[in-house]
């Protein structure tokens, strides 16, 4: 921040008053804020190996922005008076800003795993240089040369670099906010001769130019979950560069007029990449969900204290995840497994693994008509007669079980819960009677507590890789 207007704001910078036979005074005032080689502002320098990871909770997001700004208001004011038979008087102002707003990233990785990325640069800058000049002669000249030069460059510059987030913003001549840059320059000329022969003469040229640049080098990387903004846009304002004053000449032939001079703002926005650079948002396309077992041949797969932390990059490289996303182990809590049922299923009610029903009865899945359906069985309503039908087994087996008599269409329940319907003719069996075999017809048999125990079957075994954004 530069900010040269203590004394000239409300006065002069410089005043002078001369008076006699003859006077000659040439008064002036240089300020110089940086160089072509040596800019005045604010720079964001990030080297080479450099990694800034932000990493937060999915929930609250991280914040992960680099931002610099540049403030500049100076005010020049140099004024001569003079007074005699002869008086010529010359007033000069000049006014270099040469200034930058800047981040470079070279070969740095910048990461905001559950945030935005946002990098900005802008300027704000004020300059206004005036010249007054009054001369009271016979014989008398006022010259001026009031000069600004104002140069603006707000840049991004990414060589080599990597960088992710939620939304990646390269805002270039802009705050994170997108309040453009500010950009006002005045060079301004008021003279007045009162003489038999006089002369005035301004010299006033005012030159802005501002160069918004977002560049990607080399084989930078931009990558977002959701968008990437790459922004280079004009500062605001319409009329930011003018020439202003007023020259008057009394004497045998009064004059008046404005002053002119030379006047440019010229703004140069561009975004640019090279050819081995690359730009991908939306890049959650490639999110994956692994389910690993804890255990392989007695094996731990995975130390019990891993679970609920984030994977290293080694890790992500093993199982082959995209390191700029942030990946969690997670414990496989399962609560409902659905299980599937048609019409004739058989569900046996297991005591507290039912909504409503009788434990130890047998509900055949009857809805009216020939259905499949998934159903959680242990919240299952097995009194709703619209769903289900309570049925008994015409025949049970046992180890006992010898020449016993089943006729067609009966059915039985073997030792091991499953359940068969006789479709040939009646005859004999035994508990080593094969039910699988020609004249019989087996019925799918369930118990009802099958989704929960299978459930907690994989819950013990099994662990989740997942996406920390990603609820299970």
């Amino acid at each position: 921040m530069a900010d040269k207007s203590l004394y000239s704001n409300l006065d002069n910078s410089l005043q002078s008053f001369g008076g006699g036979l003859g006077t000659i005074t040439i008064l002036g005032s240089t300020t110089t804020l940086g160089n072509a080689n040596n800019q005045f502002g604010s720079q964001v320098v990030i080297g080479e190996g450099s990694k800034l990871i932000a990493a937060s909770s999915a929930s609250k997001g991280g914040l992960f922005r680099i931002e610099t700004v540049t403030d500049v208001f100076t005010v020049d004011k140099v004024r001569v008076d003079a007074v005699g038979l002869l008086a010529i008087n010359t007033a000069t102002v000049q006014q270099n800003a040469n200034l930058m707003s800047d981040v470079r990233v070279n070969g740095a990785e910048l990461r905001n795993l559950n945030g935005d990325l946002e990098i900005a640069t802008q300027t704000n800058a004020t300059l206004t240089a005036n010249t007054n000049s009054f001369a009271a002669s016979a014989v008398g000249g006022a010259g001026s040369n009031t000069s600004v030069i104002l140069g603006s460059d707000n840049r991004i510059l990414l060589n080599n670099a990597e960088l992710s987030g939620q939304d990646v913003k390269l805002l270039a001549g802009q705050t994170r906010d997108r309040v453009a840059n500010e950009l006002h320059s005045t060079a301004r000329a008021d003279m007045t001769t009162v003489a038999l022969f006089g002369m005035s003469v301004p010299v006033v040229s005012n030159v802005l130019a501002e160069n918004n640049l977002v560049d990607l080098q080399g084989s930078t990387s931009v990558r977002a979950v959701r968008h990437v903004d790459m922004v280079a846009e004009k500062g605001i304002g319409s009329e930011r560069a003018k020439i202003d004053g007023l020259v008057l000449n009394i004497g045998l032939i009064p004059y008046g007029f404005e002053p002119t001079g030379t006047l440019v703002d010229l703004s140069t926005n561009l975004v640019k990449m090279s050819d081995k650079s690359t730009v991908e948002a939306g890049m959650n396309y490639l999110t994956e969900i692994q389910i690993l077992p804890l255990l392989i041949n007695g094996e731990s797969k995975l130390a019990e204290d891993r679970l609920g932390k984030t994977l290293t990059d080694a890790e992500k490289l093993a199982l082959k995840l995209d390191k700029s996303q942030q990946y969690e182990y997670a414990p496989l809590d399962m609560e409902d497994v659905s299980m599937g049922v048609s019409t004739g299923t058989i569900v046996e009610a297991v005591a507290g693994a039912f909504g409503k029903g009788v434990a130890g009865q047998y509900y055949e899945f009857a809805p009216g008509s020939y259905k499949d359906e998934s159903l959680i069985l242990e919240k299952e309503d097995y009194t709703d007669t619209k769903r289900w039908k309570e049925v008994t087994p015409d025949h049970q087996i046992d180890a006992t079980t010898a020449n016993l008599g089943v006729s067609t269409g009966e059915t039985v329940r073997t030792q091991t819960g499953q359940w068969a319907r006789r479709t040939g003719s009646a005859t004999t069996v035994s508990s080593a009677t094969d039910f699988s075999g020609t004249g019989w017809t087996e019925i799918l048999s369930l118990k009802s507590d099958k989704g929960y125990q299978f459930a907690m079957k994989l819950s013990d075994d099994f662990y989740v890789v997942k996406p920390r954004s990603v609820a299970l």
